[in-house]
């Protein structure tokens, strides 16, 4: 089910895209400044389900010289989202009330009567969640250069360069989209295209077109009973989450790397390391937060914490543990005893 998208930014700006906006079902549009904090409590911004923040690129010959100024508007404009606080209130008849009126003035200066106006906006009443608890905003901004995302997450500004931007928190959790990343992924797709029924499958949730009109009319694809032959062919490798707290990887939940875990993992088990899962918020842990992302393959000197947890390729058998021991060494490598 596709969800209701309201645009708010600049009116002579949406004035022009609103000839190819107005194609897309429920799309509206707000006039009014992402900088005010009382247009984005006219919109409810803190009902909605993911509030994206477009870069607009300024690339003037001024400004090249300078990467952040590149990006100074959405990074304020972040900033000043993260700053607010959202009490748990009912607001939604301000915010149609807004949303009414800026649709009608566009509209008129697009030539189109108030009359006719007001069929084109029958908006269905926004349903607003009352609560006691205080809304998060979840948040995704565009980035035109990759290392101004250090002015949006600064306890990790010492690892911010063009080598370990990948690893850092922000990007690994979805919360920062840069250009670069588009530009790889068509780089990708051209050498290979099963990278975009990769994209496909990881947006859509199927790799045809058949598939999504199918999920779309709401019909679920129906199983099989497993056979001898279905059983065989699931006798293989799978992937699983090991925790470093405890079970067979926990010494290197303390003060170990991931190179040191990843060479122990494949001699001693025969299992692959394919990246952590690590809580967002390890400092604060009286706060009982359980929200994570994923680092896929990090750095050999990469450091590990005792609250990770590790994607592996494991055998579909149990662990069994060789009977070849192994010591780890103070330089990383590891020798038969």
């Amino acid at each position: 089910m596709l969800k209701k998208i309201v645009i708010l930014g600049n009116g002579d700006f949406l004035q022009k895209e609103w000839l190819r906006l107005a194609n897309f079902p429920d799309v509206s549009v707000v006039i009014g400044s992402p900088y005010s904090r009382h247009d984005l409590r006219s919109v409810n911004v803190q009902t909605a389900d993911m509030c994206i923040l477009l870069s607009p690129g300024n690339q003037s010959a001024g400004e090249l010289e300078h990467q952040a100024l590149s990006d100074k508007e959405v990074i304020l404009l972040t900033l000043n989202l993260k700053a607010m606080q959202f009490a748990a209130d009912n607001t939604e008849n301000d915010f149609q009330d807004l949303l009414s009126k800026n649709a009608i003035t566009l509209l008129e200066k697009n030539g189109v009567k108030k009359n006719s106006s007001e069929s084109f906006f029958q908006t269905k009443p926004f349903s607003v969640k009352e609560t006691s608890e205080t809304y998060t905003l979840k948040i995704i901004t565009e980035l035109i250069y990759n290392t101004n995302s250090m002015f949006l997450d600064q306890d990790d500004m010492n690892i911010y360069d063009d080598e370990h931007f990948y690893q850092a928190q922000p990007y690994a959790c979805g919360s920062i989209f840069t250009v670069s990343v588009l530009d790889s992924l068509v780089s990708a797709t051209y050498f290979n295209g099963d990278i975009l029924t990769l994209v496909q499958n990881l947006v859509t949730g199927s790799v045809s077109s058949e598939l999504d009109e199918l999920l779309a009319e709401g019909k679920q694809p129906l199983g099989y009973f497993e056979t001898l032959d279905i059983a065989a062919v699931r006798n293989r490798c799978r992937i699983s989450q090991l925790d470093l707290s405890d079970g067979p990887l926990a010494e290197f939940g303390e003060c170990g790397v991931f190179g040191d875990l990843f060479l122990y993992a494949l001699r001693t088990y025969n299992m692959i390391c394919l990246g952590l899962f690590r809580l967002r918020d390890m400092e604060g842990l009286q706060t009982k937060c359980t929200k994570r992302y994923v680092i896929t393959f990090p750095a050999f000197n990469f450091l590990l914490a005792p609250t990770d947890r590790v994607f592996v390729l494991m055998q579909f058998q149990a662990i069994k543990k060789k009977r070849i021991n192994f010591t780890k060494l103070s330089t990383g490598a590891l020798q038969q005893e």
